[in-house]
């Protein structure tokens, strides 16, 4: 097997051997190919356990988001002149409104309109986007 190790990293295995760390080259290669074996074993190992944990983290996360969305749309039906209006030029954004999504979702916000008595919710946007183009194009 021939392997081809760039210029820096050749630097570091020169500096191992002549360090007395390993007696040549091949040995410096040699443990860190085994060094790196035993990393992925470990990882997936310890992947399963891992990827659950995460999973149910995520969920979470996405409970307390829809609860947070559900309280601010809670509030825009009782006062739905809360959120600010957005984009008066714009004709295709004409009295499109936002307002910011609850902590810890205050990152987000939530785009309306009001249309006699109803709260029509169009979408929840990270604020800091480019917001009118995202606006004019379907959700994804």
């Amino acid at each position: 097997m021939t392997v081809t190790i760039p210029k820096d990293l050749e630097g570091f295995i020169e500096q191992k051997v002549r360090a007395g760390q390993f007696p040549d080259a091949s040995a410096v290669v040699c443990e860190a190919v085994r060094q790196f074996s035993e990393q992925q074993r470990d990882w997936n190992e310890d992947s399963p356990e891992l990827k659950a944990f995460l999973l149910e983290a995520v969920r979470e996360i996405a409970q307390r988001y829809r609860l947070a969305v559900q309280v601010t749309l809670a509030r825009l039906l009782r006062i739905p002149d809360l959120g600010r209006l957005r984009f008066p030029d714009d004709p295709e954004l004409l009295k499109m409104r936002s307002c910011v999504v609850l902590k810890p979702f205050n990152n987000q916000l939530l785009f309306y309109r009001v249309a006699g008595d109803t709260l029509i919710a169009e979408r929840t946007i990270h604020g800091a986007r480019d917001l009118p183009r995202r606006l004019k194009k379907p959700p994804q």
